[in-house]
C-alpha cells in the first residue's frame, strides 16, 4: 500500500479520535466507518466503531461491529482482547453471541483463562442461542461444573437435570444424571 493511501486511511483514525475528544460522536462514527472499511481485518477499528455506534444509539451497528471485532481478534490469536471486547459487548447487550463455533471457542478459552463468571455467562448465551447445536450438551455440562465449583449446587443441579431432560441420548447424560443425584438435597 502506497504511503499516500496509507496516510489517507490513518487520517480517518486521527479525525475520529479528534471528534471523540470534542464529543462529536456522529462525526467520529463516520470516520470510524471509513477507517474500518479500509482496514477490515483490524479488530481495534471495529471495537472503536462499536463503541461509537453505542454512543450514537445505533444498537444494530454496535452488535455487528462488536461481533467483527471479536472474530478478528480470535482469528489473529489475540484472545485477551477478544475476551475484553466480548465482556464489553455483554454489558451493552446481555444476549450478545458470536457464531456458534466462535462462541464455544470463546467459552472454553474464558474457562481456561480462569474467568469463570464470564465463561458461565458465555455458556448461558450459547445455550439460549444454539440449543440444537451438537456441542450444546457439553456446553451445558461445562456450565453446570462451573456452577458447582462456585458453590451454587441448586443451579448446578438444574443444569445437570436440564441436560438429562433435553439430551437423554447424549453420552454425557449418565454423567449428568449421577451428578444431579449427588447434588440433590437429602
Amino acid at each position: 500500500m502506497g504511503g499516500w493511501r496509507a496516510g489517507r486511511i490513518e487520517g480517518h483514525l486521527v479525525k475520529a479520535r479528534r471528534y471523540l475528544r470534542r464529543g462529536e460522536f456522529y462525526g467520529a462514527e463516520d470516520e470510524y466507518l471509513r477507517y474500518a472499511a479500509a482496514r477490515p481485518e483490524d479488530g481495534d477499528a471495529h471495537a472503536a466503531l462499536a463503541r461509537t455506534h453505542v454512543q450514537c444509539g445505533d444498537r444494530a451497528g454496535a452488535r455487528v461491529s462488536y461481533r467483527r471485532a471479536c472474530e478478528r481478534y480470535l482469528t489473529v490469536g489475540h484472545r485477551g482482547r477478544a475476551e475484553a471486547v466480548y465482556a464489553e459487548a455483554l454489558r451493552a447487550f446481555p444476549e450478545f453471541a458470536l457464531s456458534a463455533e466462535r462462541q464455544l471457542d470463546l467459552c472454553f478459552g474464558l474457562e481456561r483463562n480462569l474467568k469463570p463468571e464470564l465463561a458461565l455467562r458465555a455458556y448461558e448465551v450459547f445455550m439460549r442461542a444454539c440449543p440444537e447445536h451438537a456441542e450444546a450438551p457439553f456446553a451445558l455440562l461445562r456450565a453446570a461444573n462451573l456452577l458447582a465449583k462456585q458453590g451454587d449446587a441448586t443451579r448446578a443441579r438444574d443444569c445437570y437435570e436440564t441436560l438429562v431432560l433435553r439430551y437423554p441420548n447424549d453420552p454425557w447424560a449418565d454423567f449428568a444424571r449421577e451428578h444431579a443425584r449427588r447434588l440433590a438435597p437429602a
